[in-house]
């Protein structure tokens, strides 16, 4: 049964004289300032719209249950103060009994270690991990030091997203989704995304190391000095992968966390996460993300800022589809020695098939790519003499793009040789990869690229002072959990107006280190 929910008036009457100077140096309490800052994130978290969203996760009859939002309460105190573990918070709990009052606990019957994990598998919907037996994992292979894994096989964005066209995207842990959603538009309303309703969607990846042991347990009888043949093994966290750590340069066993952070109100937020496996490769995860927050945010995105990881064409239509700008570095692997972009590979078809598609005009190039014109990697075009050509306008659907060579609005200029588009128009086909809506080079490029950092500063508070990167869970629906509530104690920070000050913290940078 849904338990008897205390509302954030009620629960601000009964914190009200909590934390003068007086009541914590009675309770001996030393750290005011970190007090301070808690008992505003308090004040301003109202989590009365968790009650419509957790209610369907209990029977309608039976003994009520405890009330989960003064323990998701708790969990976004403990993460601003820097706890990482859920055992250790309920041992200060019980030895700091103000703190358990501010965050809307009663000291005298406290949520045991096993009540805040039922409460997270409860909302996850959840069972206990177990340990499974399955082949042993491989290392990814091709890594290099200070690069990022290779994709296994190439044009897996194109059919990623082709699925997903198909067959809308079913969110995981969809309760977690709604009350981040539910912090995300509070957030909004408050002026910390900015005006616009379309994010400024930042999109990058960051490991998450697992708690369990990445080689597994031996299940056969082998000794352990002798080699074991087999090549099954029991392993205590069958969620995670191995993968390829490029900033550290080294491999770790655990999850890949996507996240899209905005950037338009300046403070670095998260609004939509998703888990993978640790093998998973940046485009691919960064991709399923954001097609599954465009369905969770249906304003859509204004911009998609990314690295060179989501140099995909079929990325680059997808967002052009949609009206939404790419900003996203090239690949070193699609230009070639003089610092051109490649050109594709044609496909080959037989002799006889080929010549039939030529006499009906469909299998031959196009006359302006014949002539020698294509374009250079900031989208403009130059003729075979390596002149500039000057942009005539576009049709009317913006598929092809008209270019006029450069001696007809400069007569006198030298050219050694004359070709047919001196005094005609060269139409080509737009390539969304070169040609974006944000003009590559251009001053508002370098800004928008220049905000890709917003992700680095989000993964560093949320792994460093909100204490991601020294957990130690083995199951999913546990470490989405752990993850939600940290990006929840980032918005609920900036609520309070703290969040600049958790971003300075000493303590943060040494632990995004480790």
């Amino acid at each position: 049964m849904y338990p008897v929910v205390v509302s954030h008036q009620d629960f601000l009457r009964q914190i009200e004289h909590l934390t003068r100077r007086r009541e914590l140096r009675k309770n001996g309490v030393t750290a005011f300032r970190a007090y301070r800052q808690a008992e505003a994130m308090v004040r301003s978290a109202n989590f009365d719209f968790f009650a419509p969203i957790l209610s369907p996760l209990y029977a309608r009859d039976g003994r009520p249950g405890r009330d989960p939002v003064p323990i998701l309460r708790s969990l976004v105190v403990m993460g601003h103060l820097g706890t990482a573990s859920i055992t250790e918070w309920v041992y200060r709990l019980n030895r700091e009994p103000l703190l358990a009052r501010l965050c809307g606990l009663d000291p005298q019957q406290l949520p045991g270690v096993g009540t805040f994990y039922d409460a997270l598998r409860r909302i996850s919907g959840t069972l206990p991990s177990r340990s499974v037996v399955m082949r042993s994992l491989q290392r990814p292979k091709g890594v290099k030091k200070g690069k990022k894994a290779p994709p296994r096989r190439s044009g897996t964005v194109g059919r990623v997203l082709d699925r997903l066209r198909r067959h809308p995207p079913k969110l995981p842990f969809p309760h977690w989704q709604a009350v981040l959603q539910g912090v995300v538009r509070v957030s909004q309303e408050r002026g910390l995304l900015g005006a616009d309703p379309r994010f400024a969607a930042v999109v990058d990846g960051s490991p998450l190391a697992s708690g369990a042991n990445g080689r597994g347990h031996r299940v056969c009888g082998c000794k352990k000095a002798d080699p074991c043949p087999h090549i099954y093994r029991r392993y205590a966290d069958p969620g995670a992968r191995v993968g390829w750590d490029s900033y550290r340069n080294c491999f770790f066993y655990g999850r890949h966390l996507s996240a899209i952070v905005d950037t338009k109100g300046g403070h670095d937020l998260p609004i939509y996460l998703r888990l993978c496996q640790g093998s998973r490769h940046d485009s691919i995860a960064g991709t399923v993300a954001f097609v599954e927050a465009e369905h969770l945010y249906p304003d859509g995105f204004s911009s998609f800022t990314g690295d060179s990881a989501f140099d995909a064409l079929p990325l680059y239509v997808h967002l052009d589809q949609r009206g939404t700008s790419a900003v996203i570095d090239l690949n070193e692997r699609e230009i070639d020695a003089q610092g051109k972009p490649q050109k594709p590979k044609r496909r080959r078809f037989p002799r006889a098939d080929r010549k039939l598609r030529e006499r009906r005009g469909r299998g031959k190039r196009p006359l302006a790519e014949r002539e020698g014109i294509s374009l250079d990697l900031t989208g403009h075009a130059h003729c075979r003499e390596g002149h500039a050509l000057i942009k005539r306008g576009s049709s009317h659907l913006g598929l092809y793009t008209q270019w006029r060579c450069h001696l007809s609005a400069h007569p006198d200029l030298p050219c050694q040789r004359a070709c047919f588009y001196h005094d005609h128009a060269a139409s080509l086909r737009r390539d969304p990869r070169l040609q974006t809506h944000i003009a590559r080079g251009s001053a508002a490029w370098k800004a928008a690229m220049d905000c890709r950092t917003a992700s680095e500063r989000c993964f560093s508070h949320l792994k460093g002072a909100l204490g991601l990167a020294r957990s130690r869970h083995r199951s999913d629906g546990i470490w989405f959990a752990h993850v939600v509530i940290a990006a929840i104690t980032m918005h609920v920070q900036a609520w309070a107006g703290v969040l600049d000050a958790a971003f300075d913290r000493p303590d943060a940078a040494k632990a995004a280190q480790t």
